[in-house]
């Protein structure tokens, strides 16, 4: 009985080929009677957690909030193309791969993105 347990487990987790999941959020909606669940995961590759800059809050901020909520702002209104948005929160949170760096997780209306210490903005993705 165990066995079959951590088999239905593993299928539940998203495979990332070198990468980590941060973290994933399913949204339900009806539809003439009809549910349908989308899961999205945000998903940020080894490679590039690894290539930030450690965050120093006492000497050296590499990305001060400011300017990642801007780089936020411009990536969302260009990605979708809207004219009007809301910033429901804004969180700093470590990698899993590397503790030392540490990216705003942001959410503009249903959306939500990463911005990297180095600058770049990740969107999350649908699970298929």
């Amino acid at each position: 009985m165990p066995k079959k347990r951590i088999l239905f487990i593993a299928l539940l987790l998203p495979l990332v080929a070198n990468g980590e999941v941060m973290g994933g959020r399913s949204i339900t909606t009806t539809v003439n009677g009809v549910k349908l669940s989308k899961t999205y995961d945000l998903e940020i590759p080894d490679f590039v957690a690894q290539s930030q800059p450690d965050f120093d809050p006492l000497n050296n901020i590499s990305m001060p909030m400011e300017k990642a909520i801007h780089k936020a702002e411009v990536a969302f209104l260009k990605k979708t193309g809207k004219k009007y948005y809301r910033i429901k929160s804004v969180s700093l949170r470590p990698f899993h791969s590397n503790r030392k760096s540490w990216y705003y997780d942001i959410f503009i209306g249903q959306t939500r993105l990463a911005v990297l210490s180095s600058g770049q903005v990740v969107f999350e993705k649908e699970r298929k």
